[in-house]
């Protein structure tokens, strides 16, 4: 099994970070190739995509308040 780790932001975007999501949305492509490529070889590939973590990268481009407001946990 083979497990990418990616990002909402390569699904969804926000202004400011352009060249983040568009790697993260790389990840994702590759993820789907990669599956095609090995799963007839019985290996998974998938991609896990967390949501907002407040770091010191997120502080800037985030509205934290609304993201909490809006998870359903």
């Amino acid at each position: 099994m083979i497990i990418n780790i990616a990002s909402v932001q390569g699904l969804i975007s926000q202004e400011g970070v352009a060249a983040y999501a568009s790697t993260k949305g790389a990840i994702l492509a590759l993820t789907r190739a990669l599956s095609l490529d090995y799963g007839k070889h019985n290996i998974r590939v998938n991609t896990i995509s967390p949501g907002t973590i407040e770091t010191e990268l997120s502080a800037d481009n985030c509205d934290f308040s609304y993201v909490i407001n809006n998870t359903p946990l």
